[in-house]
């Protein structure tokens, strides 16, 4: 889709999930400056600018996410067809990434403990098997957890 669409898809979706809003509102905008990118972008301040203005009494127009197309990723350009999901994958990791601008340099383990990993993180996998006996078992495991085999003994 064109890309000033698929970002204003992505941040409507994104705009009304609870957890982010609720992290957005603890941001304050005086430590945008240890959060930037070489570039001097934040993404964290525009997602926050954007929610703010979105719950305000008055309409408005995603313009700074379009004119920082290049910064969220430089393959975006405006009215060129974009893919929705790489420009949230993006948005998502620059926000992730500008936390870690702040706490410096972690371990990867400790490094999905950001909020914004928290909130939509995950691992995904690209192939799912399913075992229906496995899952039989699974539960029957877990309605009796003591492992003790149960009698019939009703003769």
């Amino acid at each position: 889709i064109n890309a000033e669409y698929m970002g204003n898809a992505v941040l409507q979706a994104l705009t009304y999930v609870p957890p982010l809003n609720n992290y957005l509102k603890t941001l304050r905008p005086e430590e945008s400056r240890k959060r930037q990118d070489v570039q001097g972008f934040d993404p964290l301040l525009l997602l926050q600018n954007h929610c703010r203005n979105v719950m305000g009494p008055r309409t408005i127009s995603p313009t700074e996410f379009f004119r920082s197309l290049k910064k969220i990723s430089r393959s975006f350009r405006p009215g060129r067809q974009e893919d929705a999901q790489e420009f949230a994958l993006q948005l998502l990791g620059g926000c992730h990434e500008a936390i870690l601008r702040v706490v410096g340099k972690l371990d990867p383990r400790t490094s999905e403990t950001t909020p914004i990993y928290q909130i939509f993180g995950g691992y995904l996998r690209s192939q799912v098997k399913w075992d229906r006996n496995e899952e039989i078992r699974k539960l029957k495991s877990k309605s009796n957890p003591s492992g003790l085999s149960i009698a019939n003994t009703s003769n």
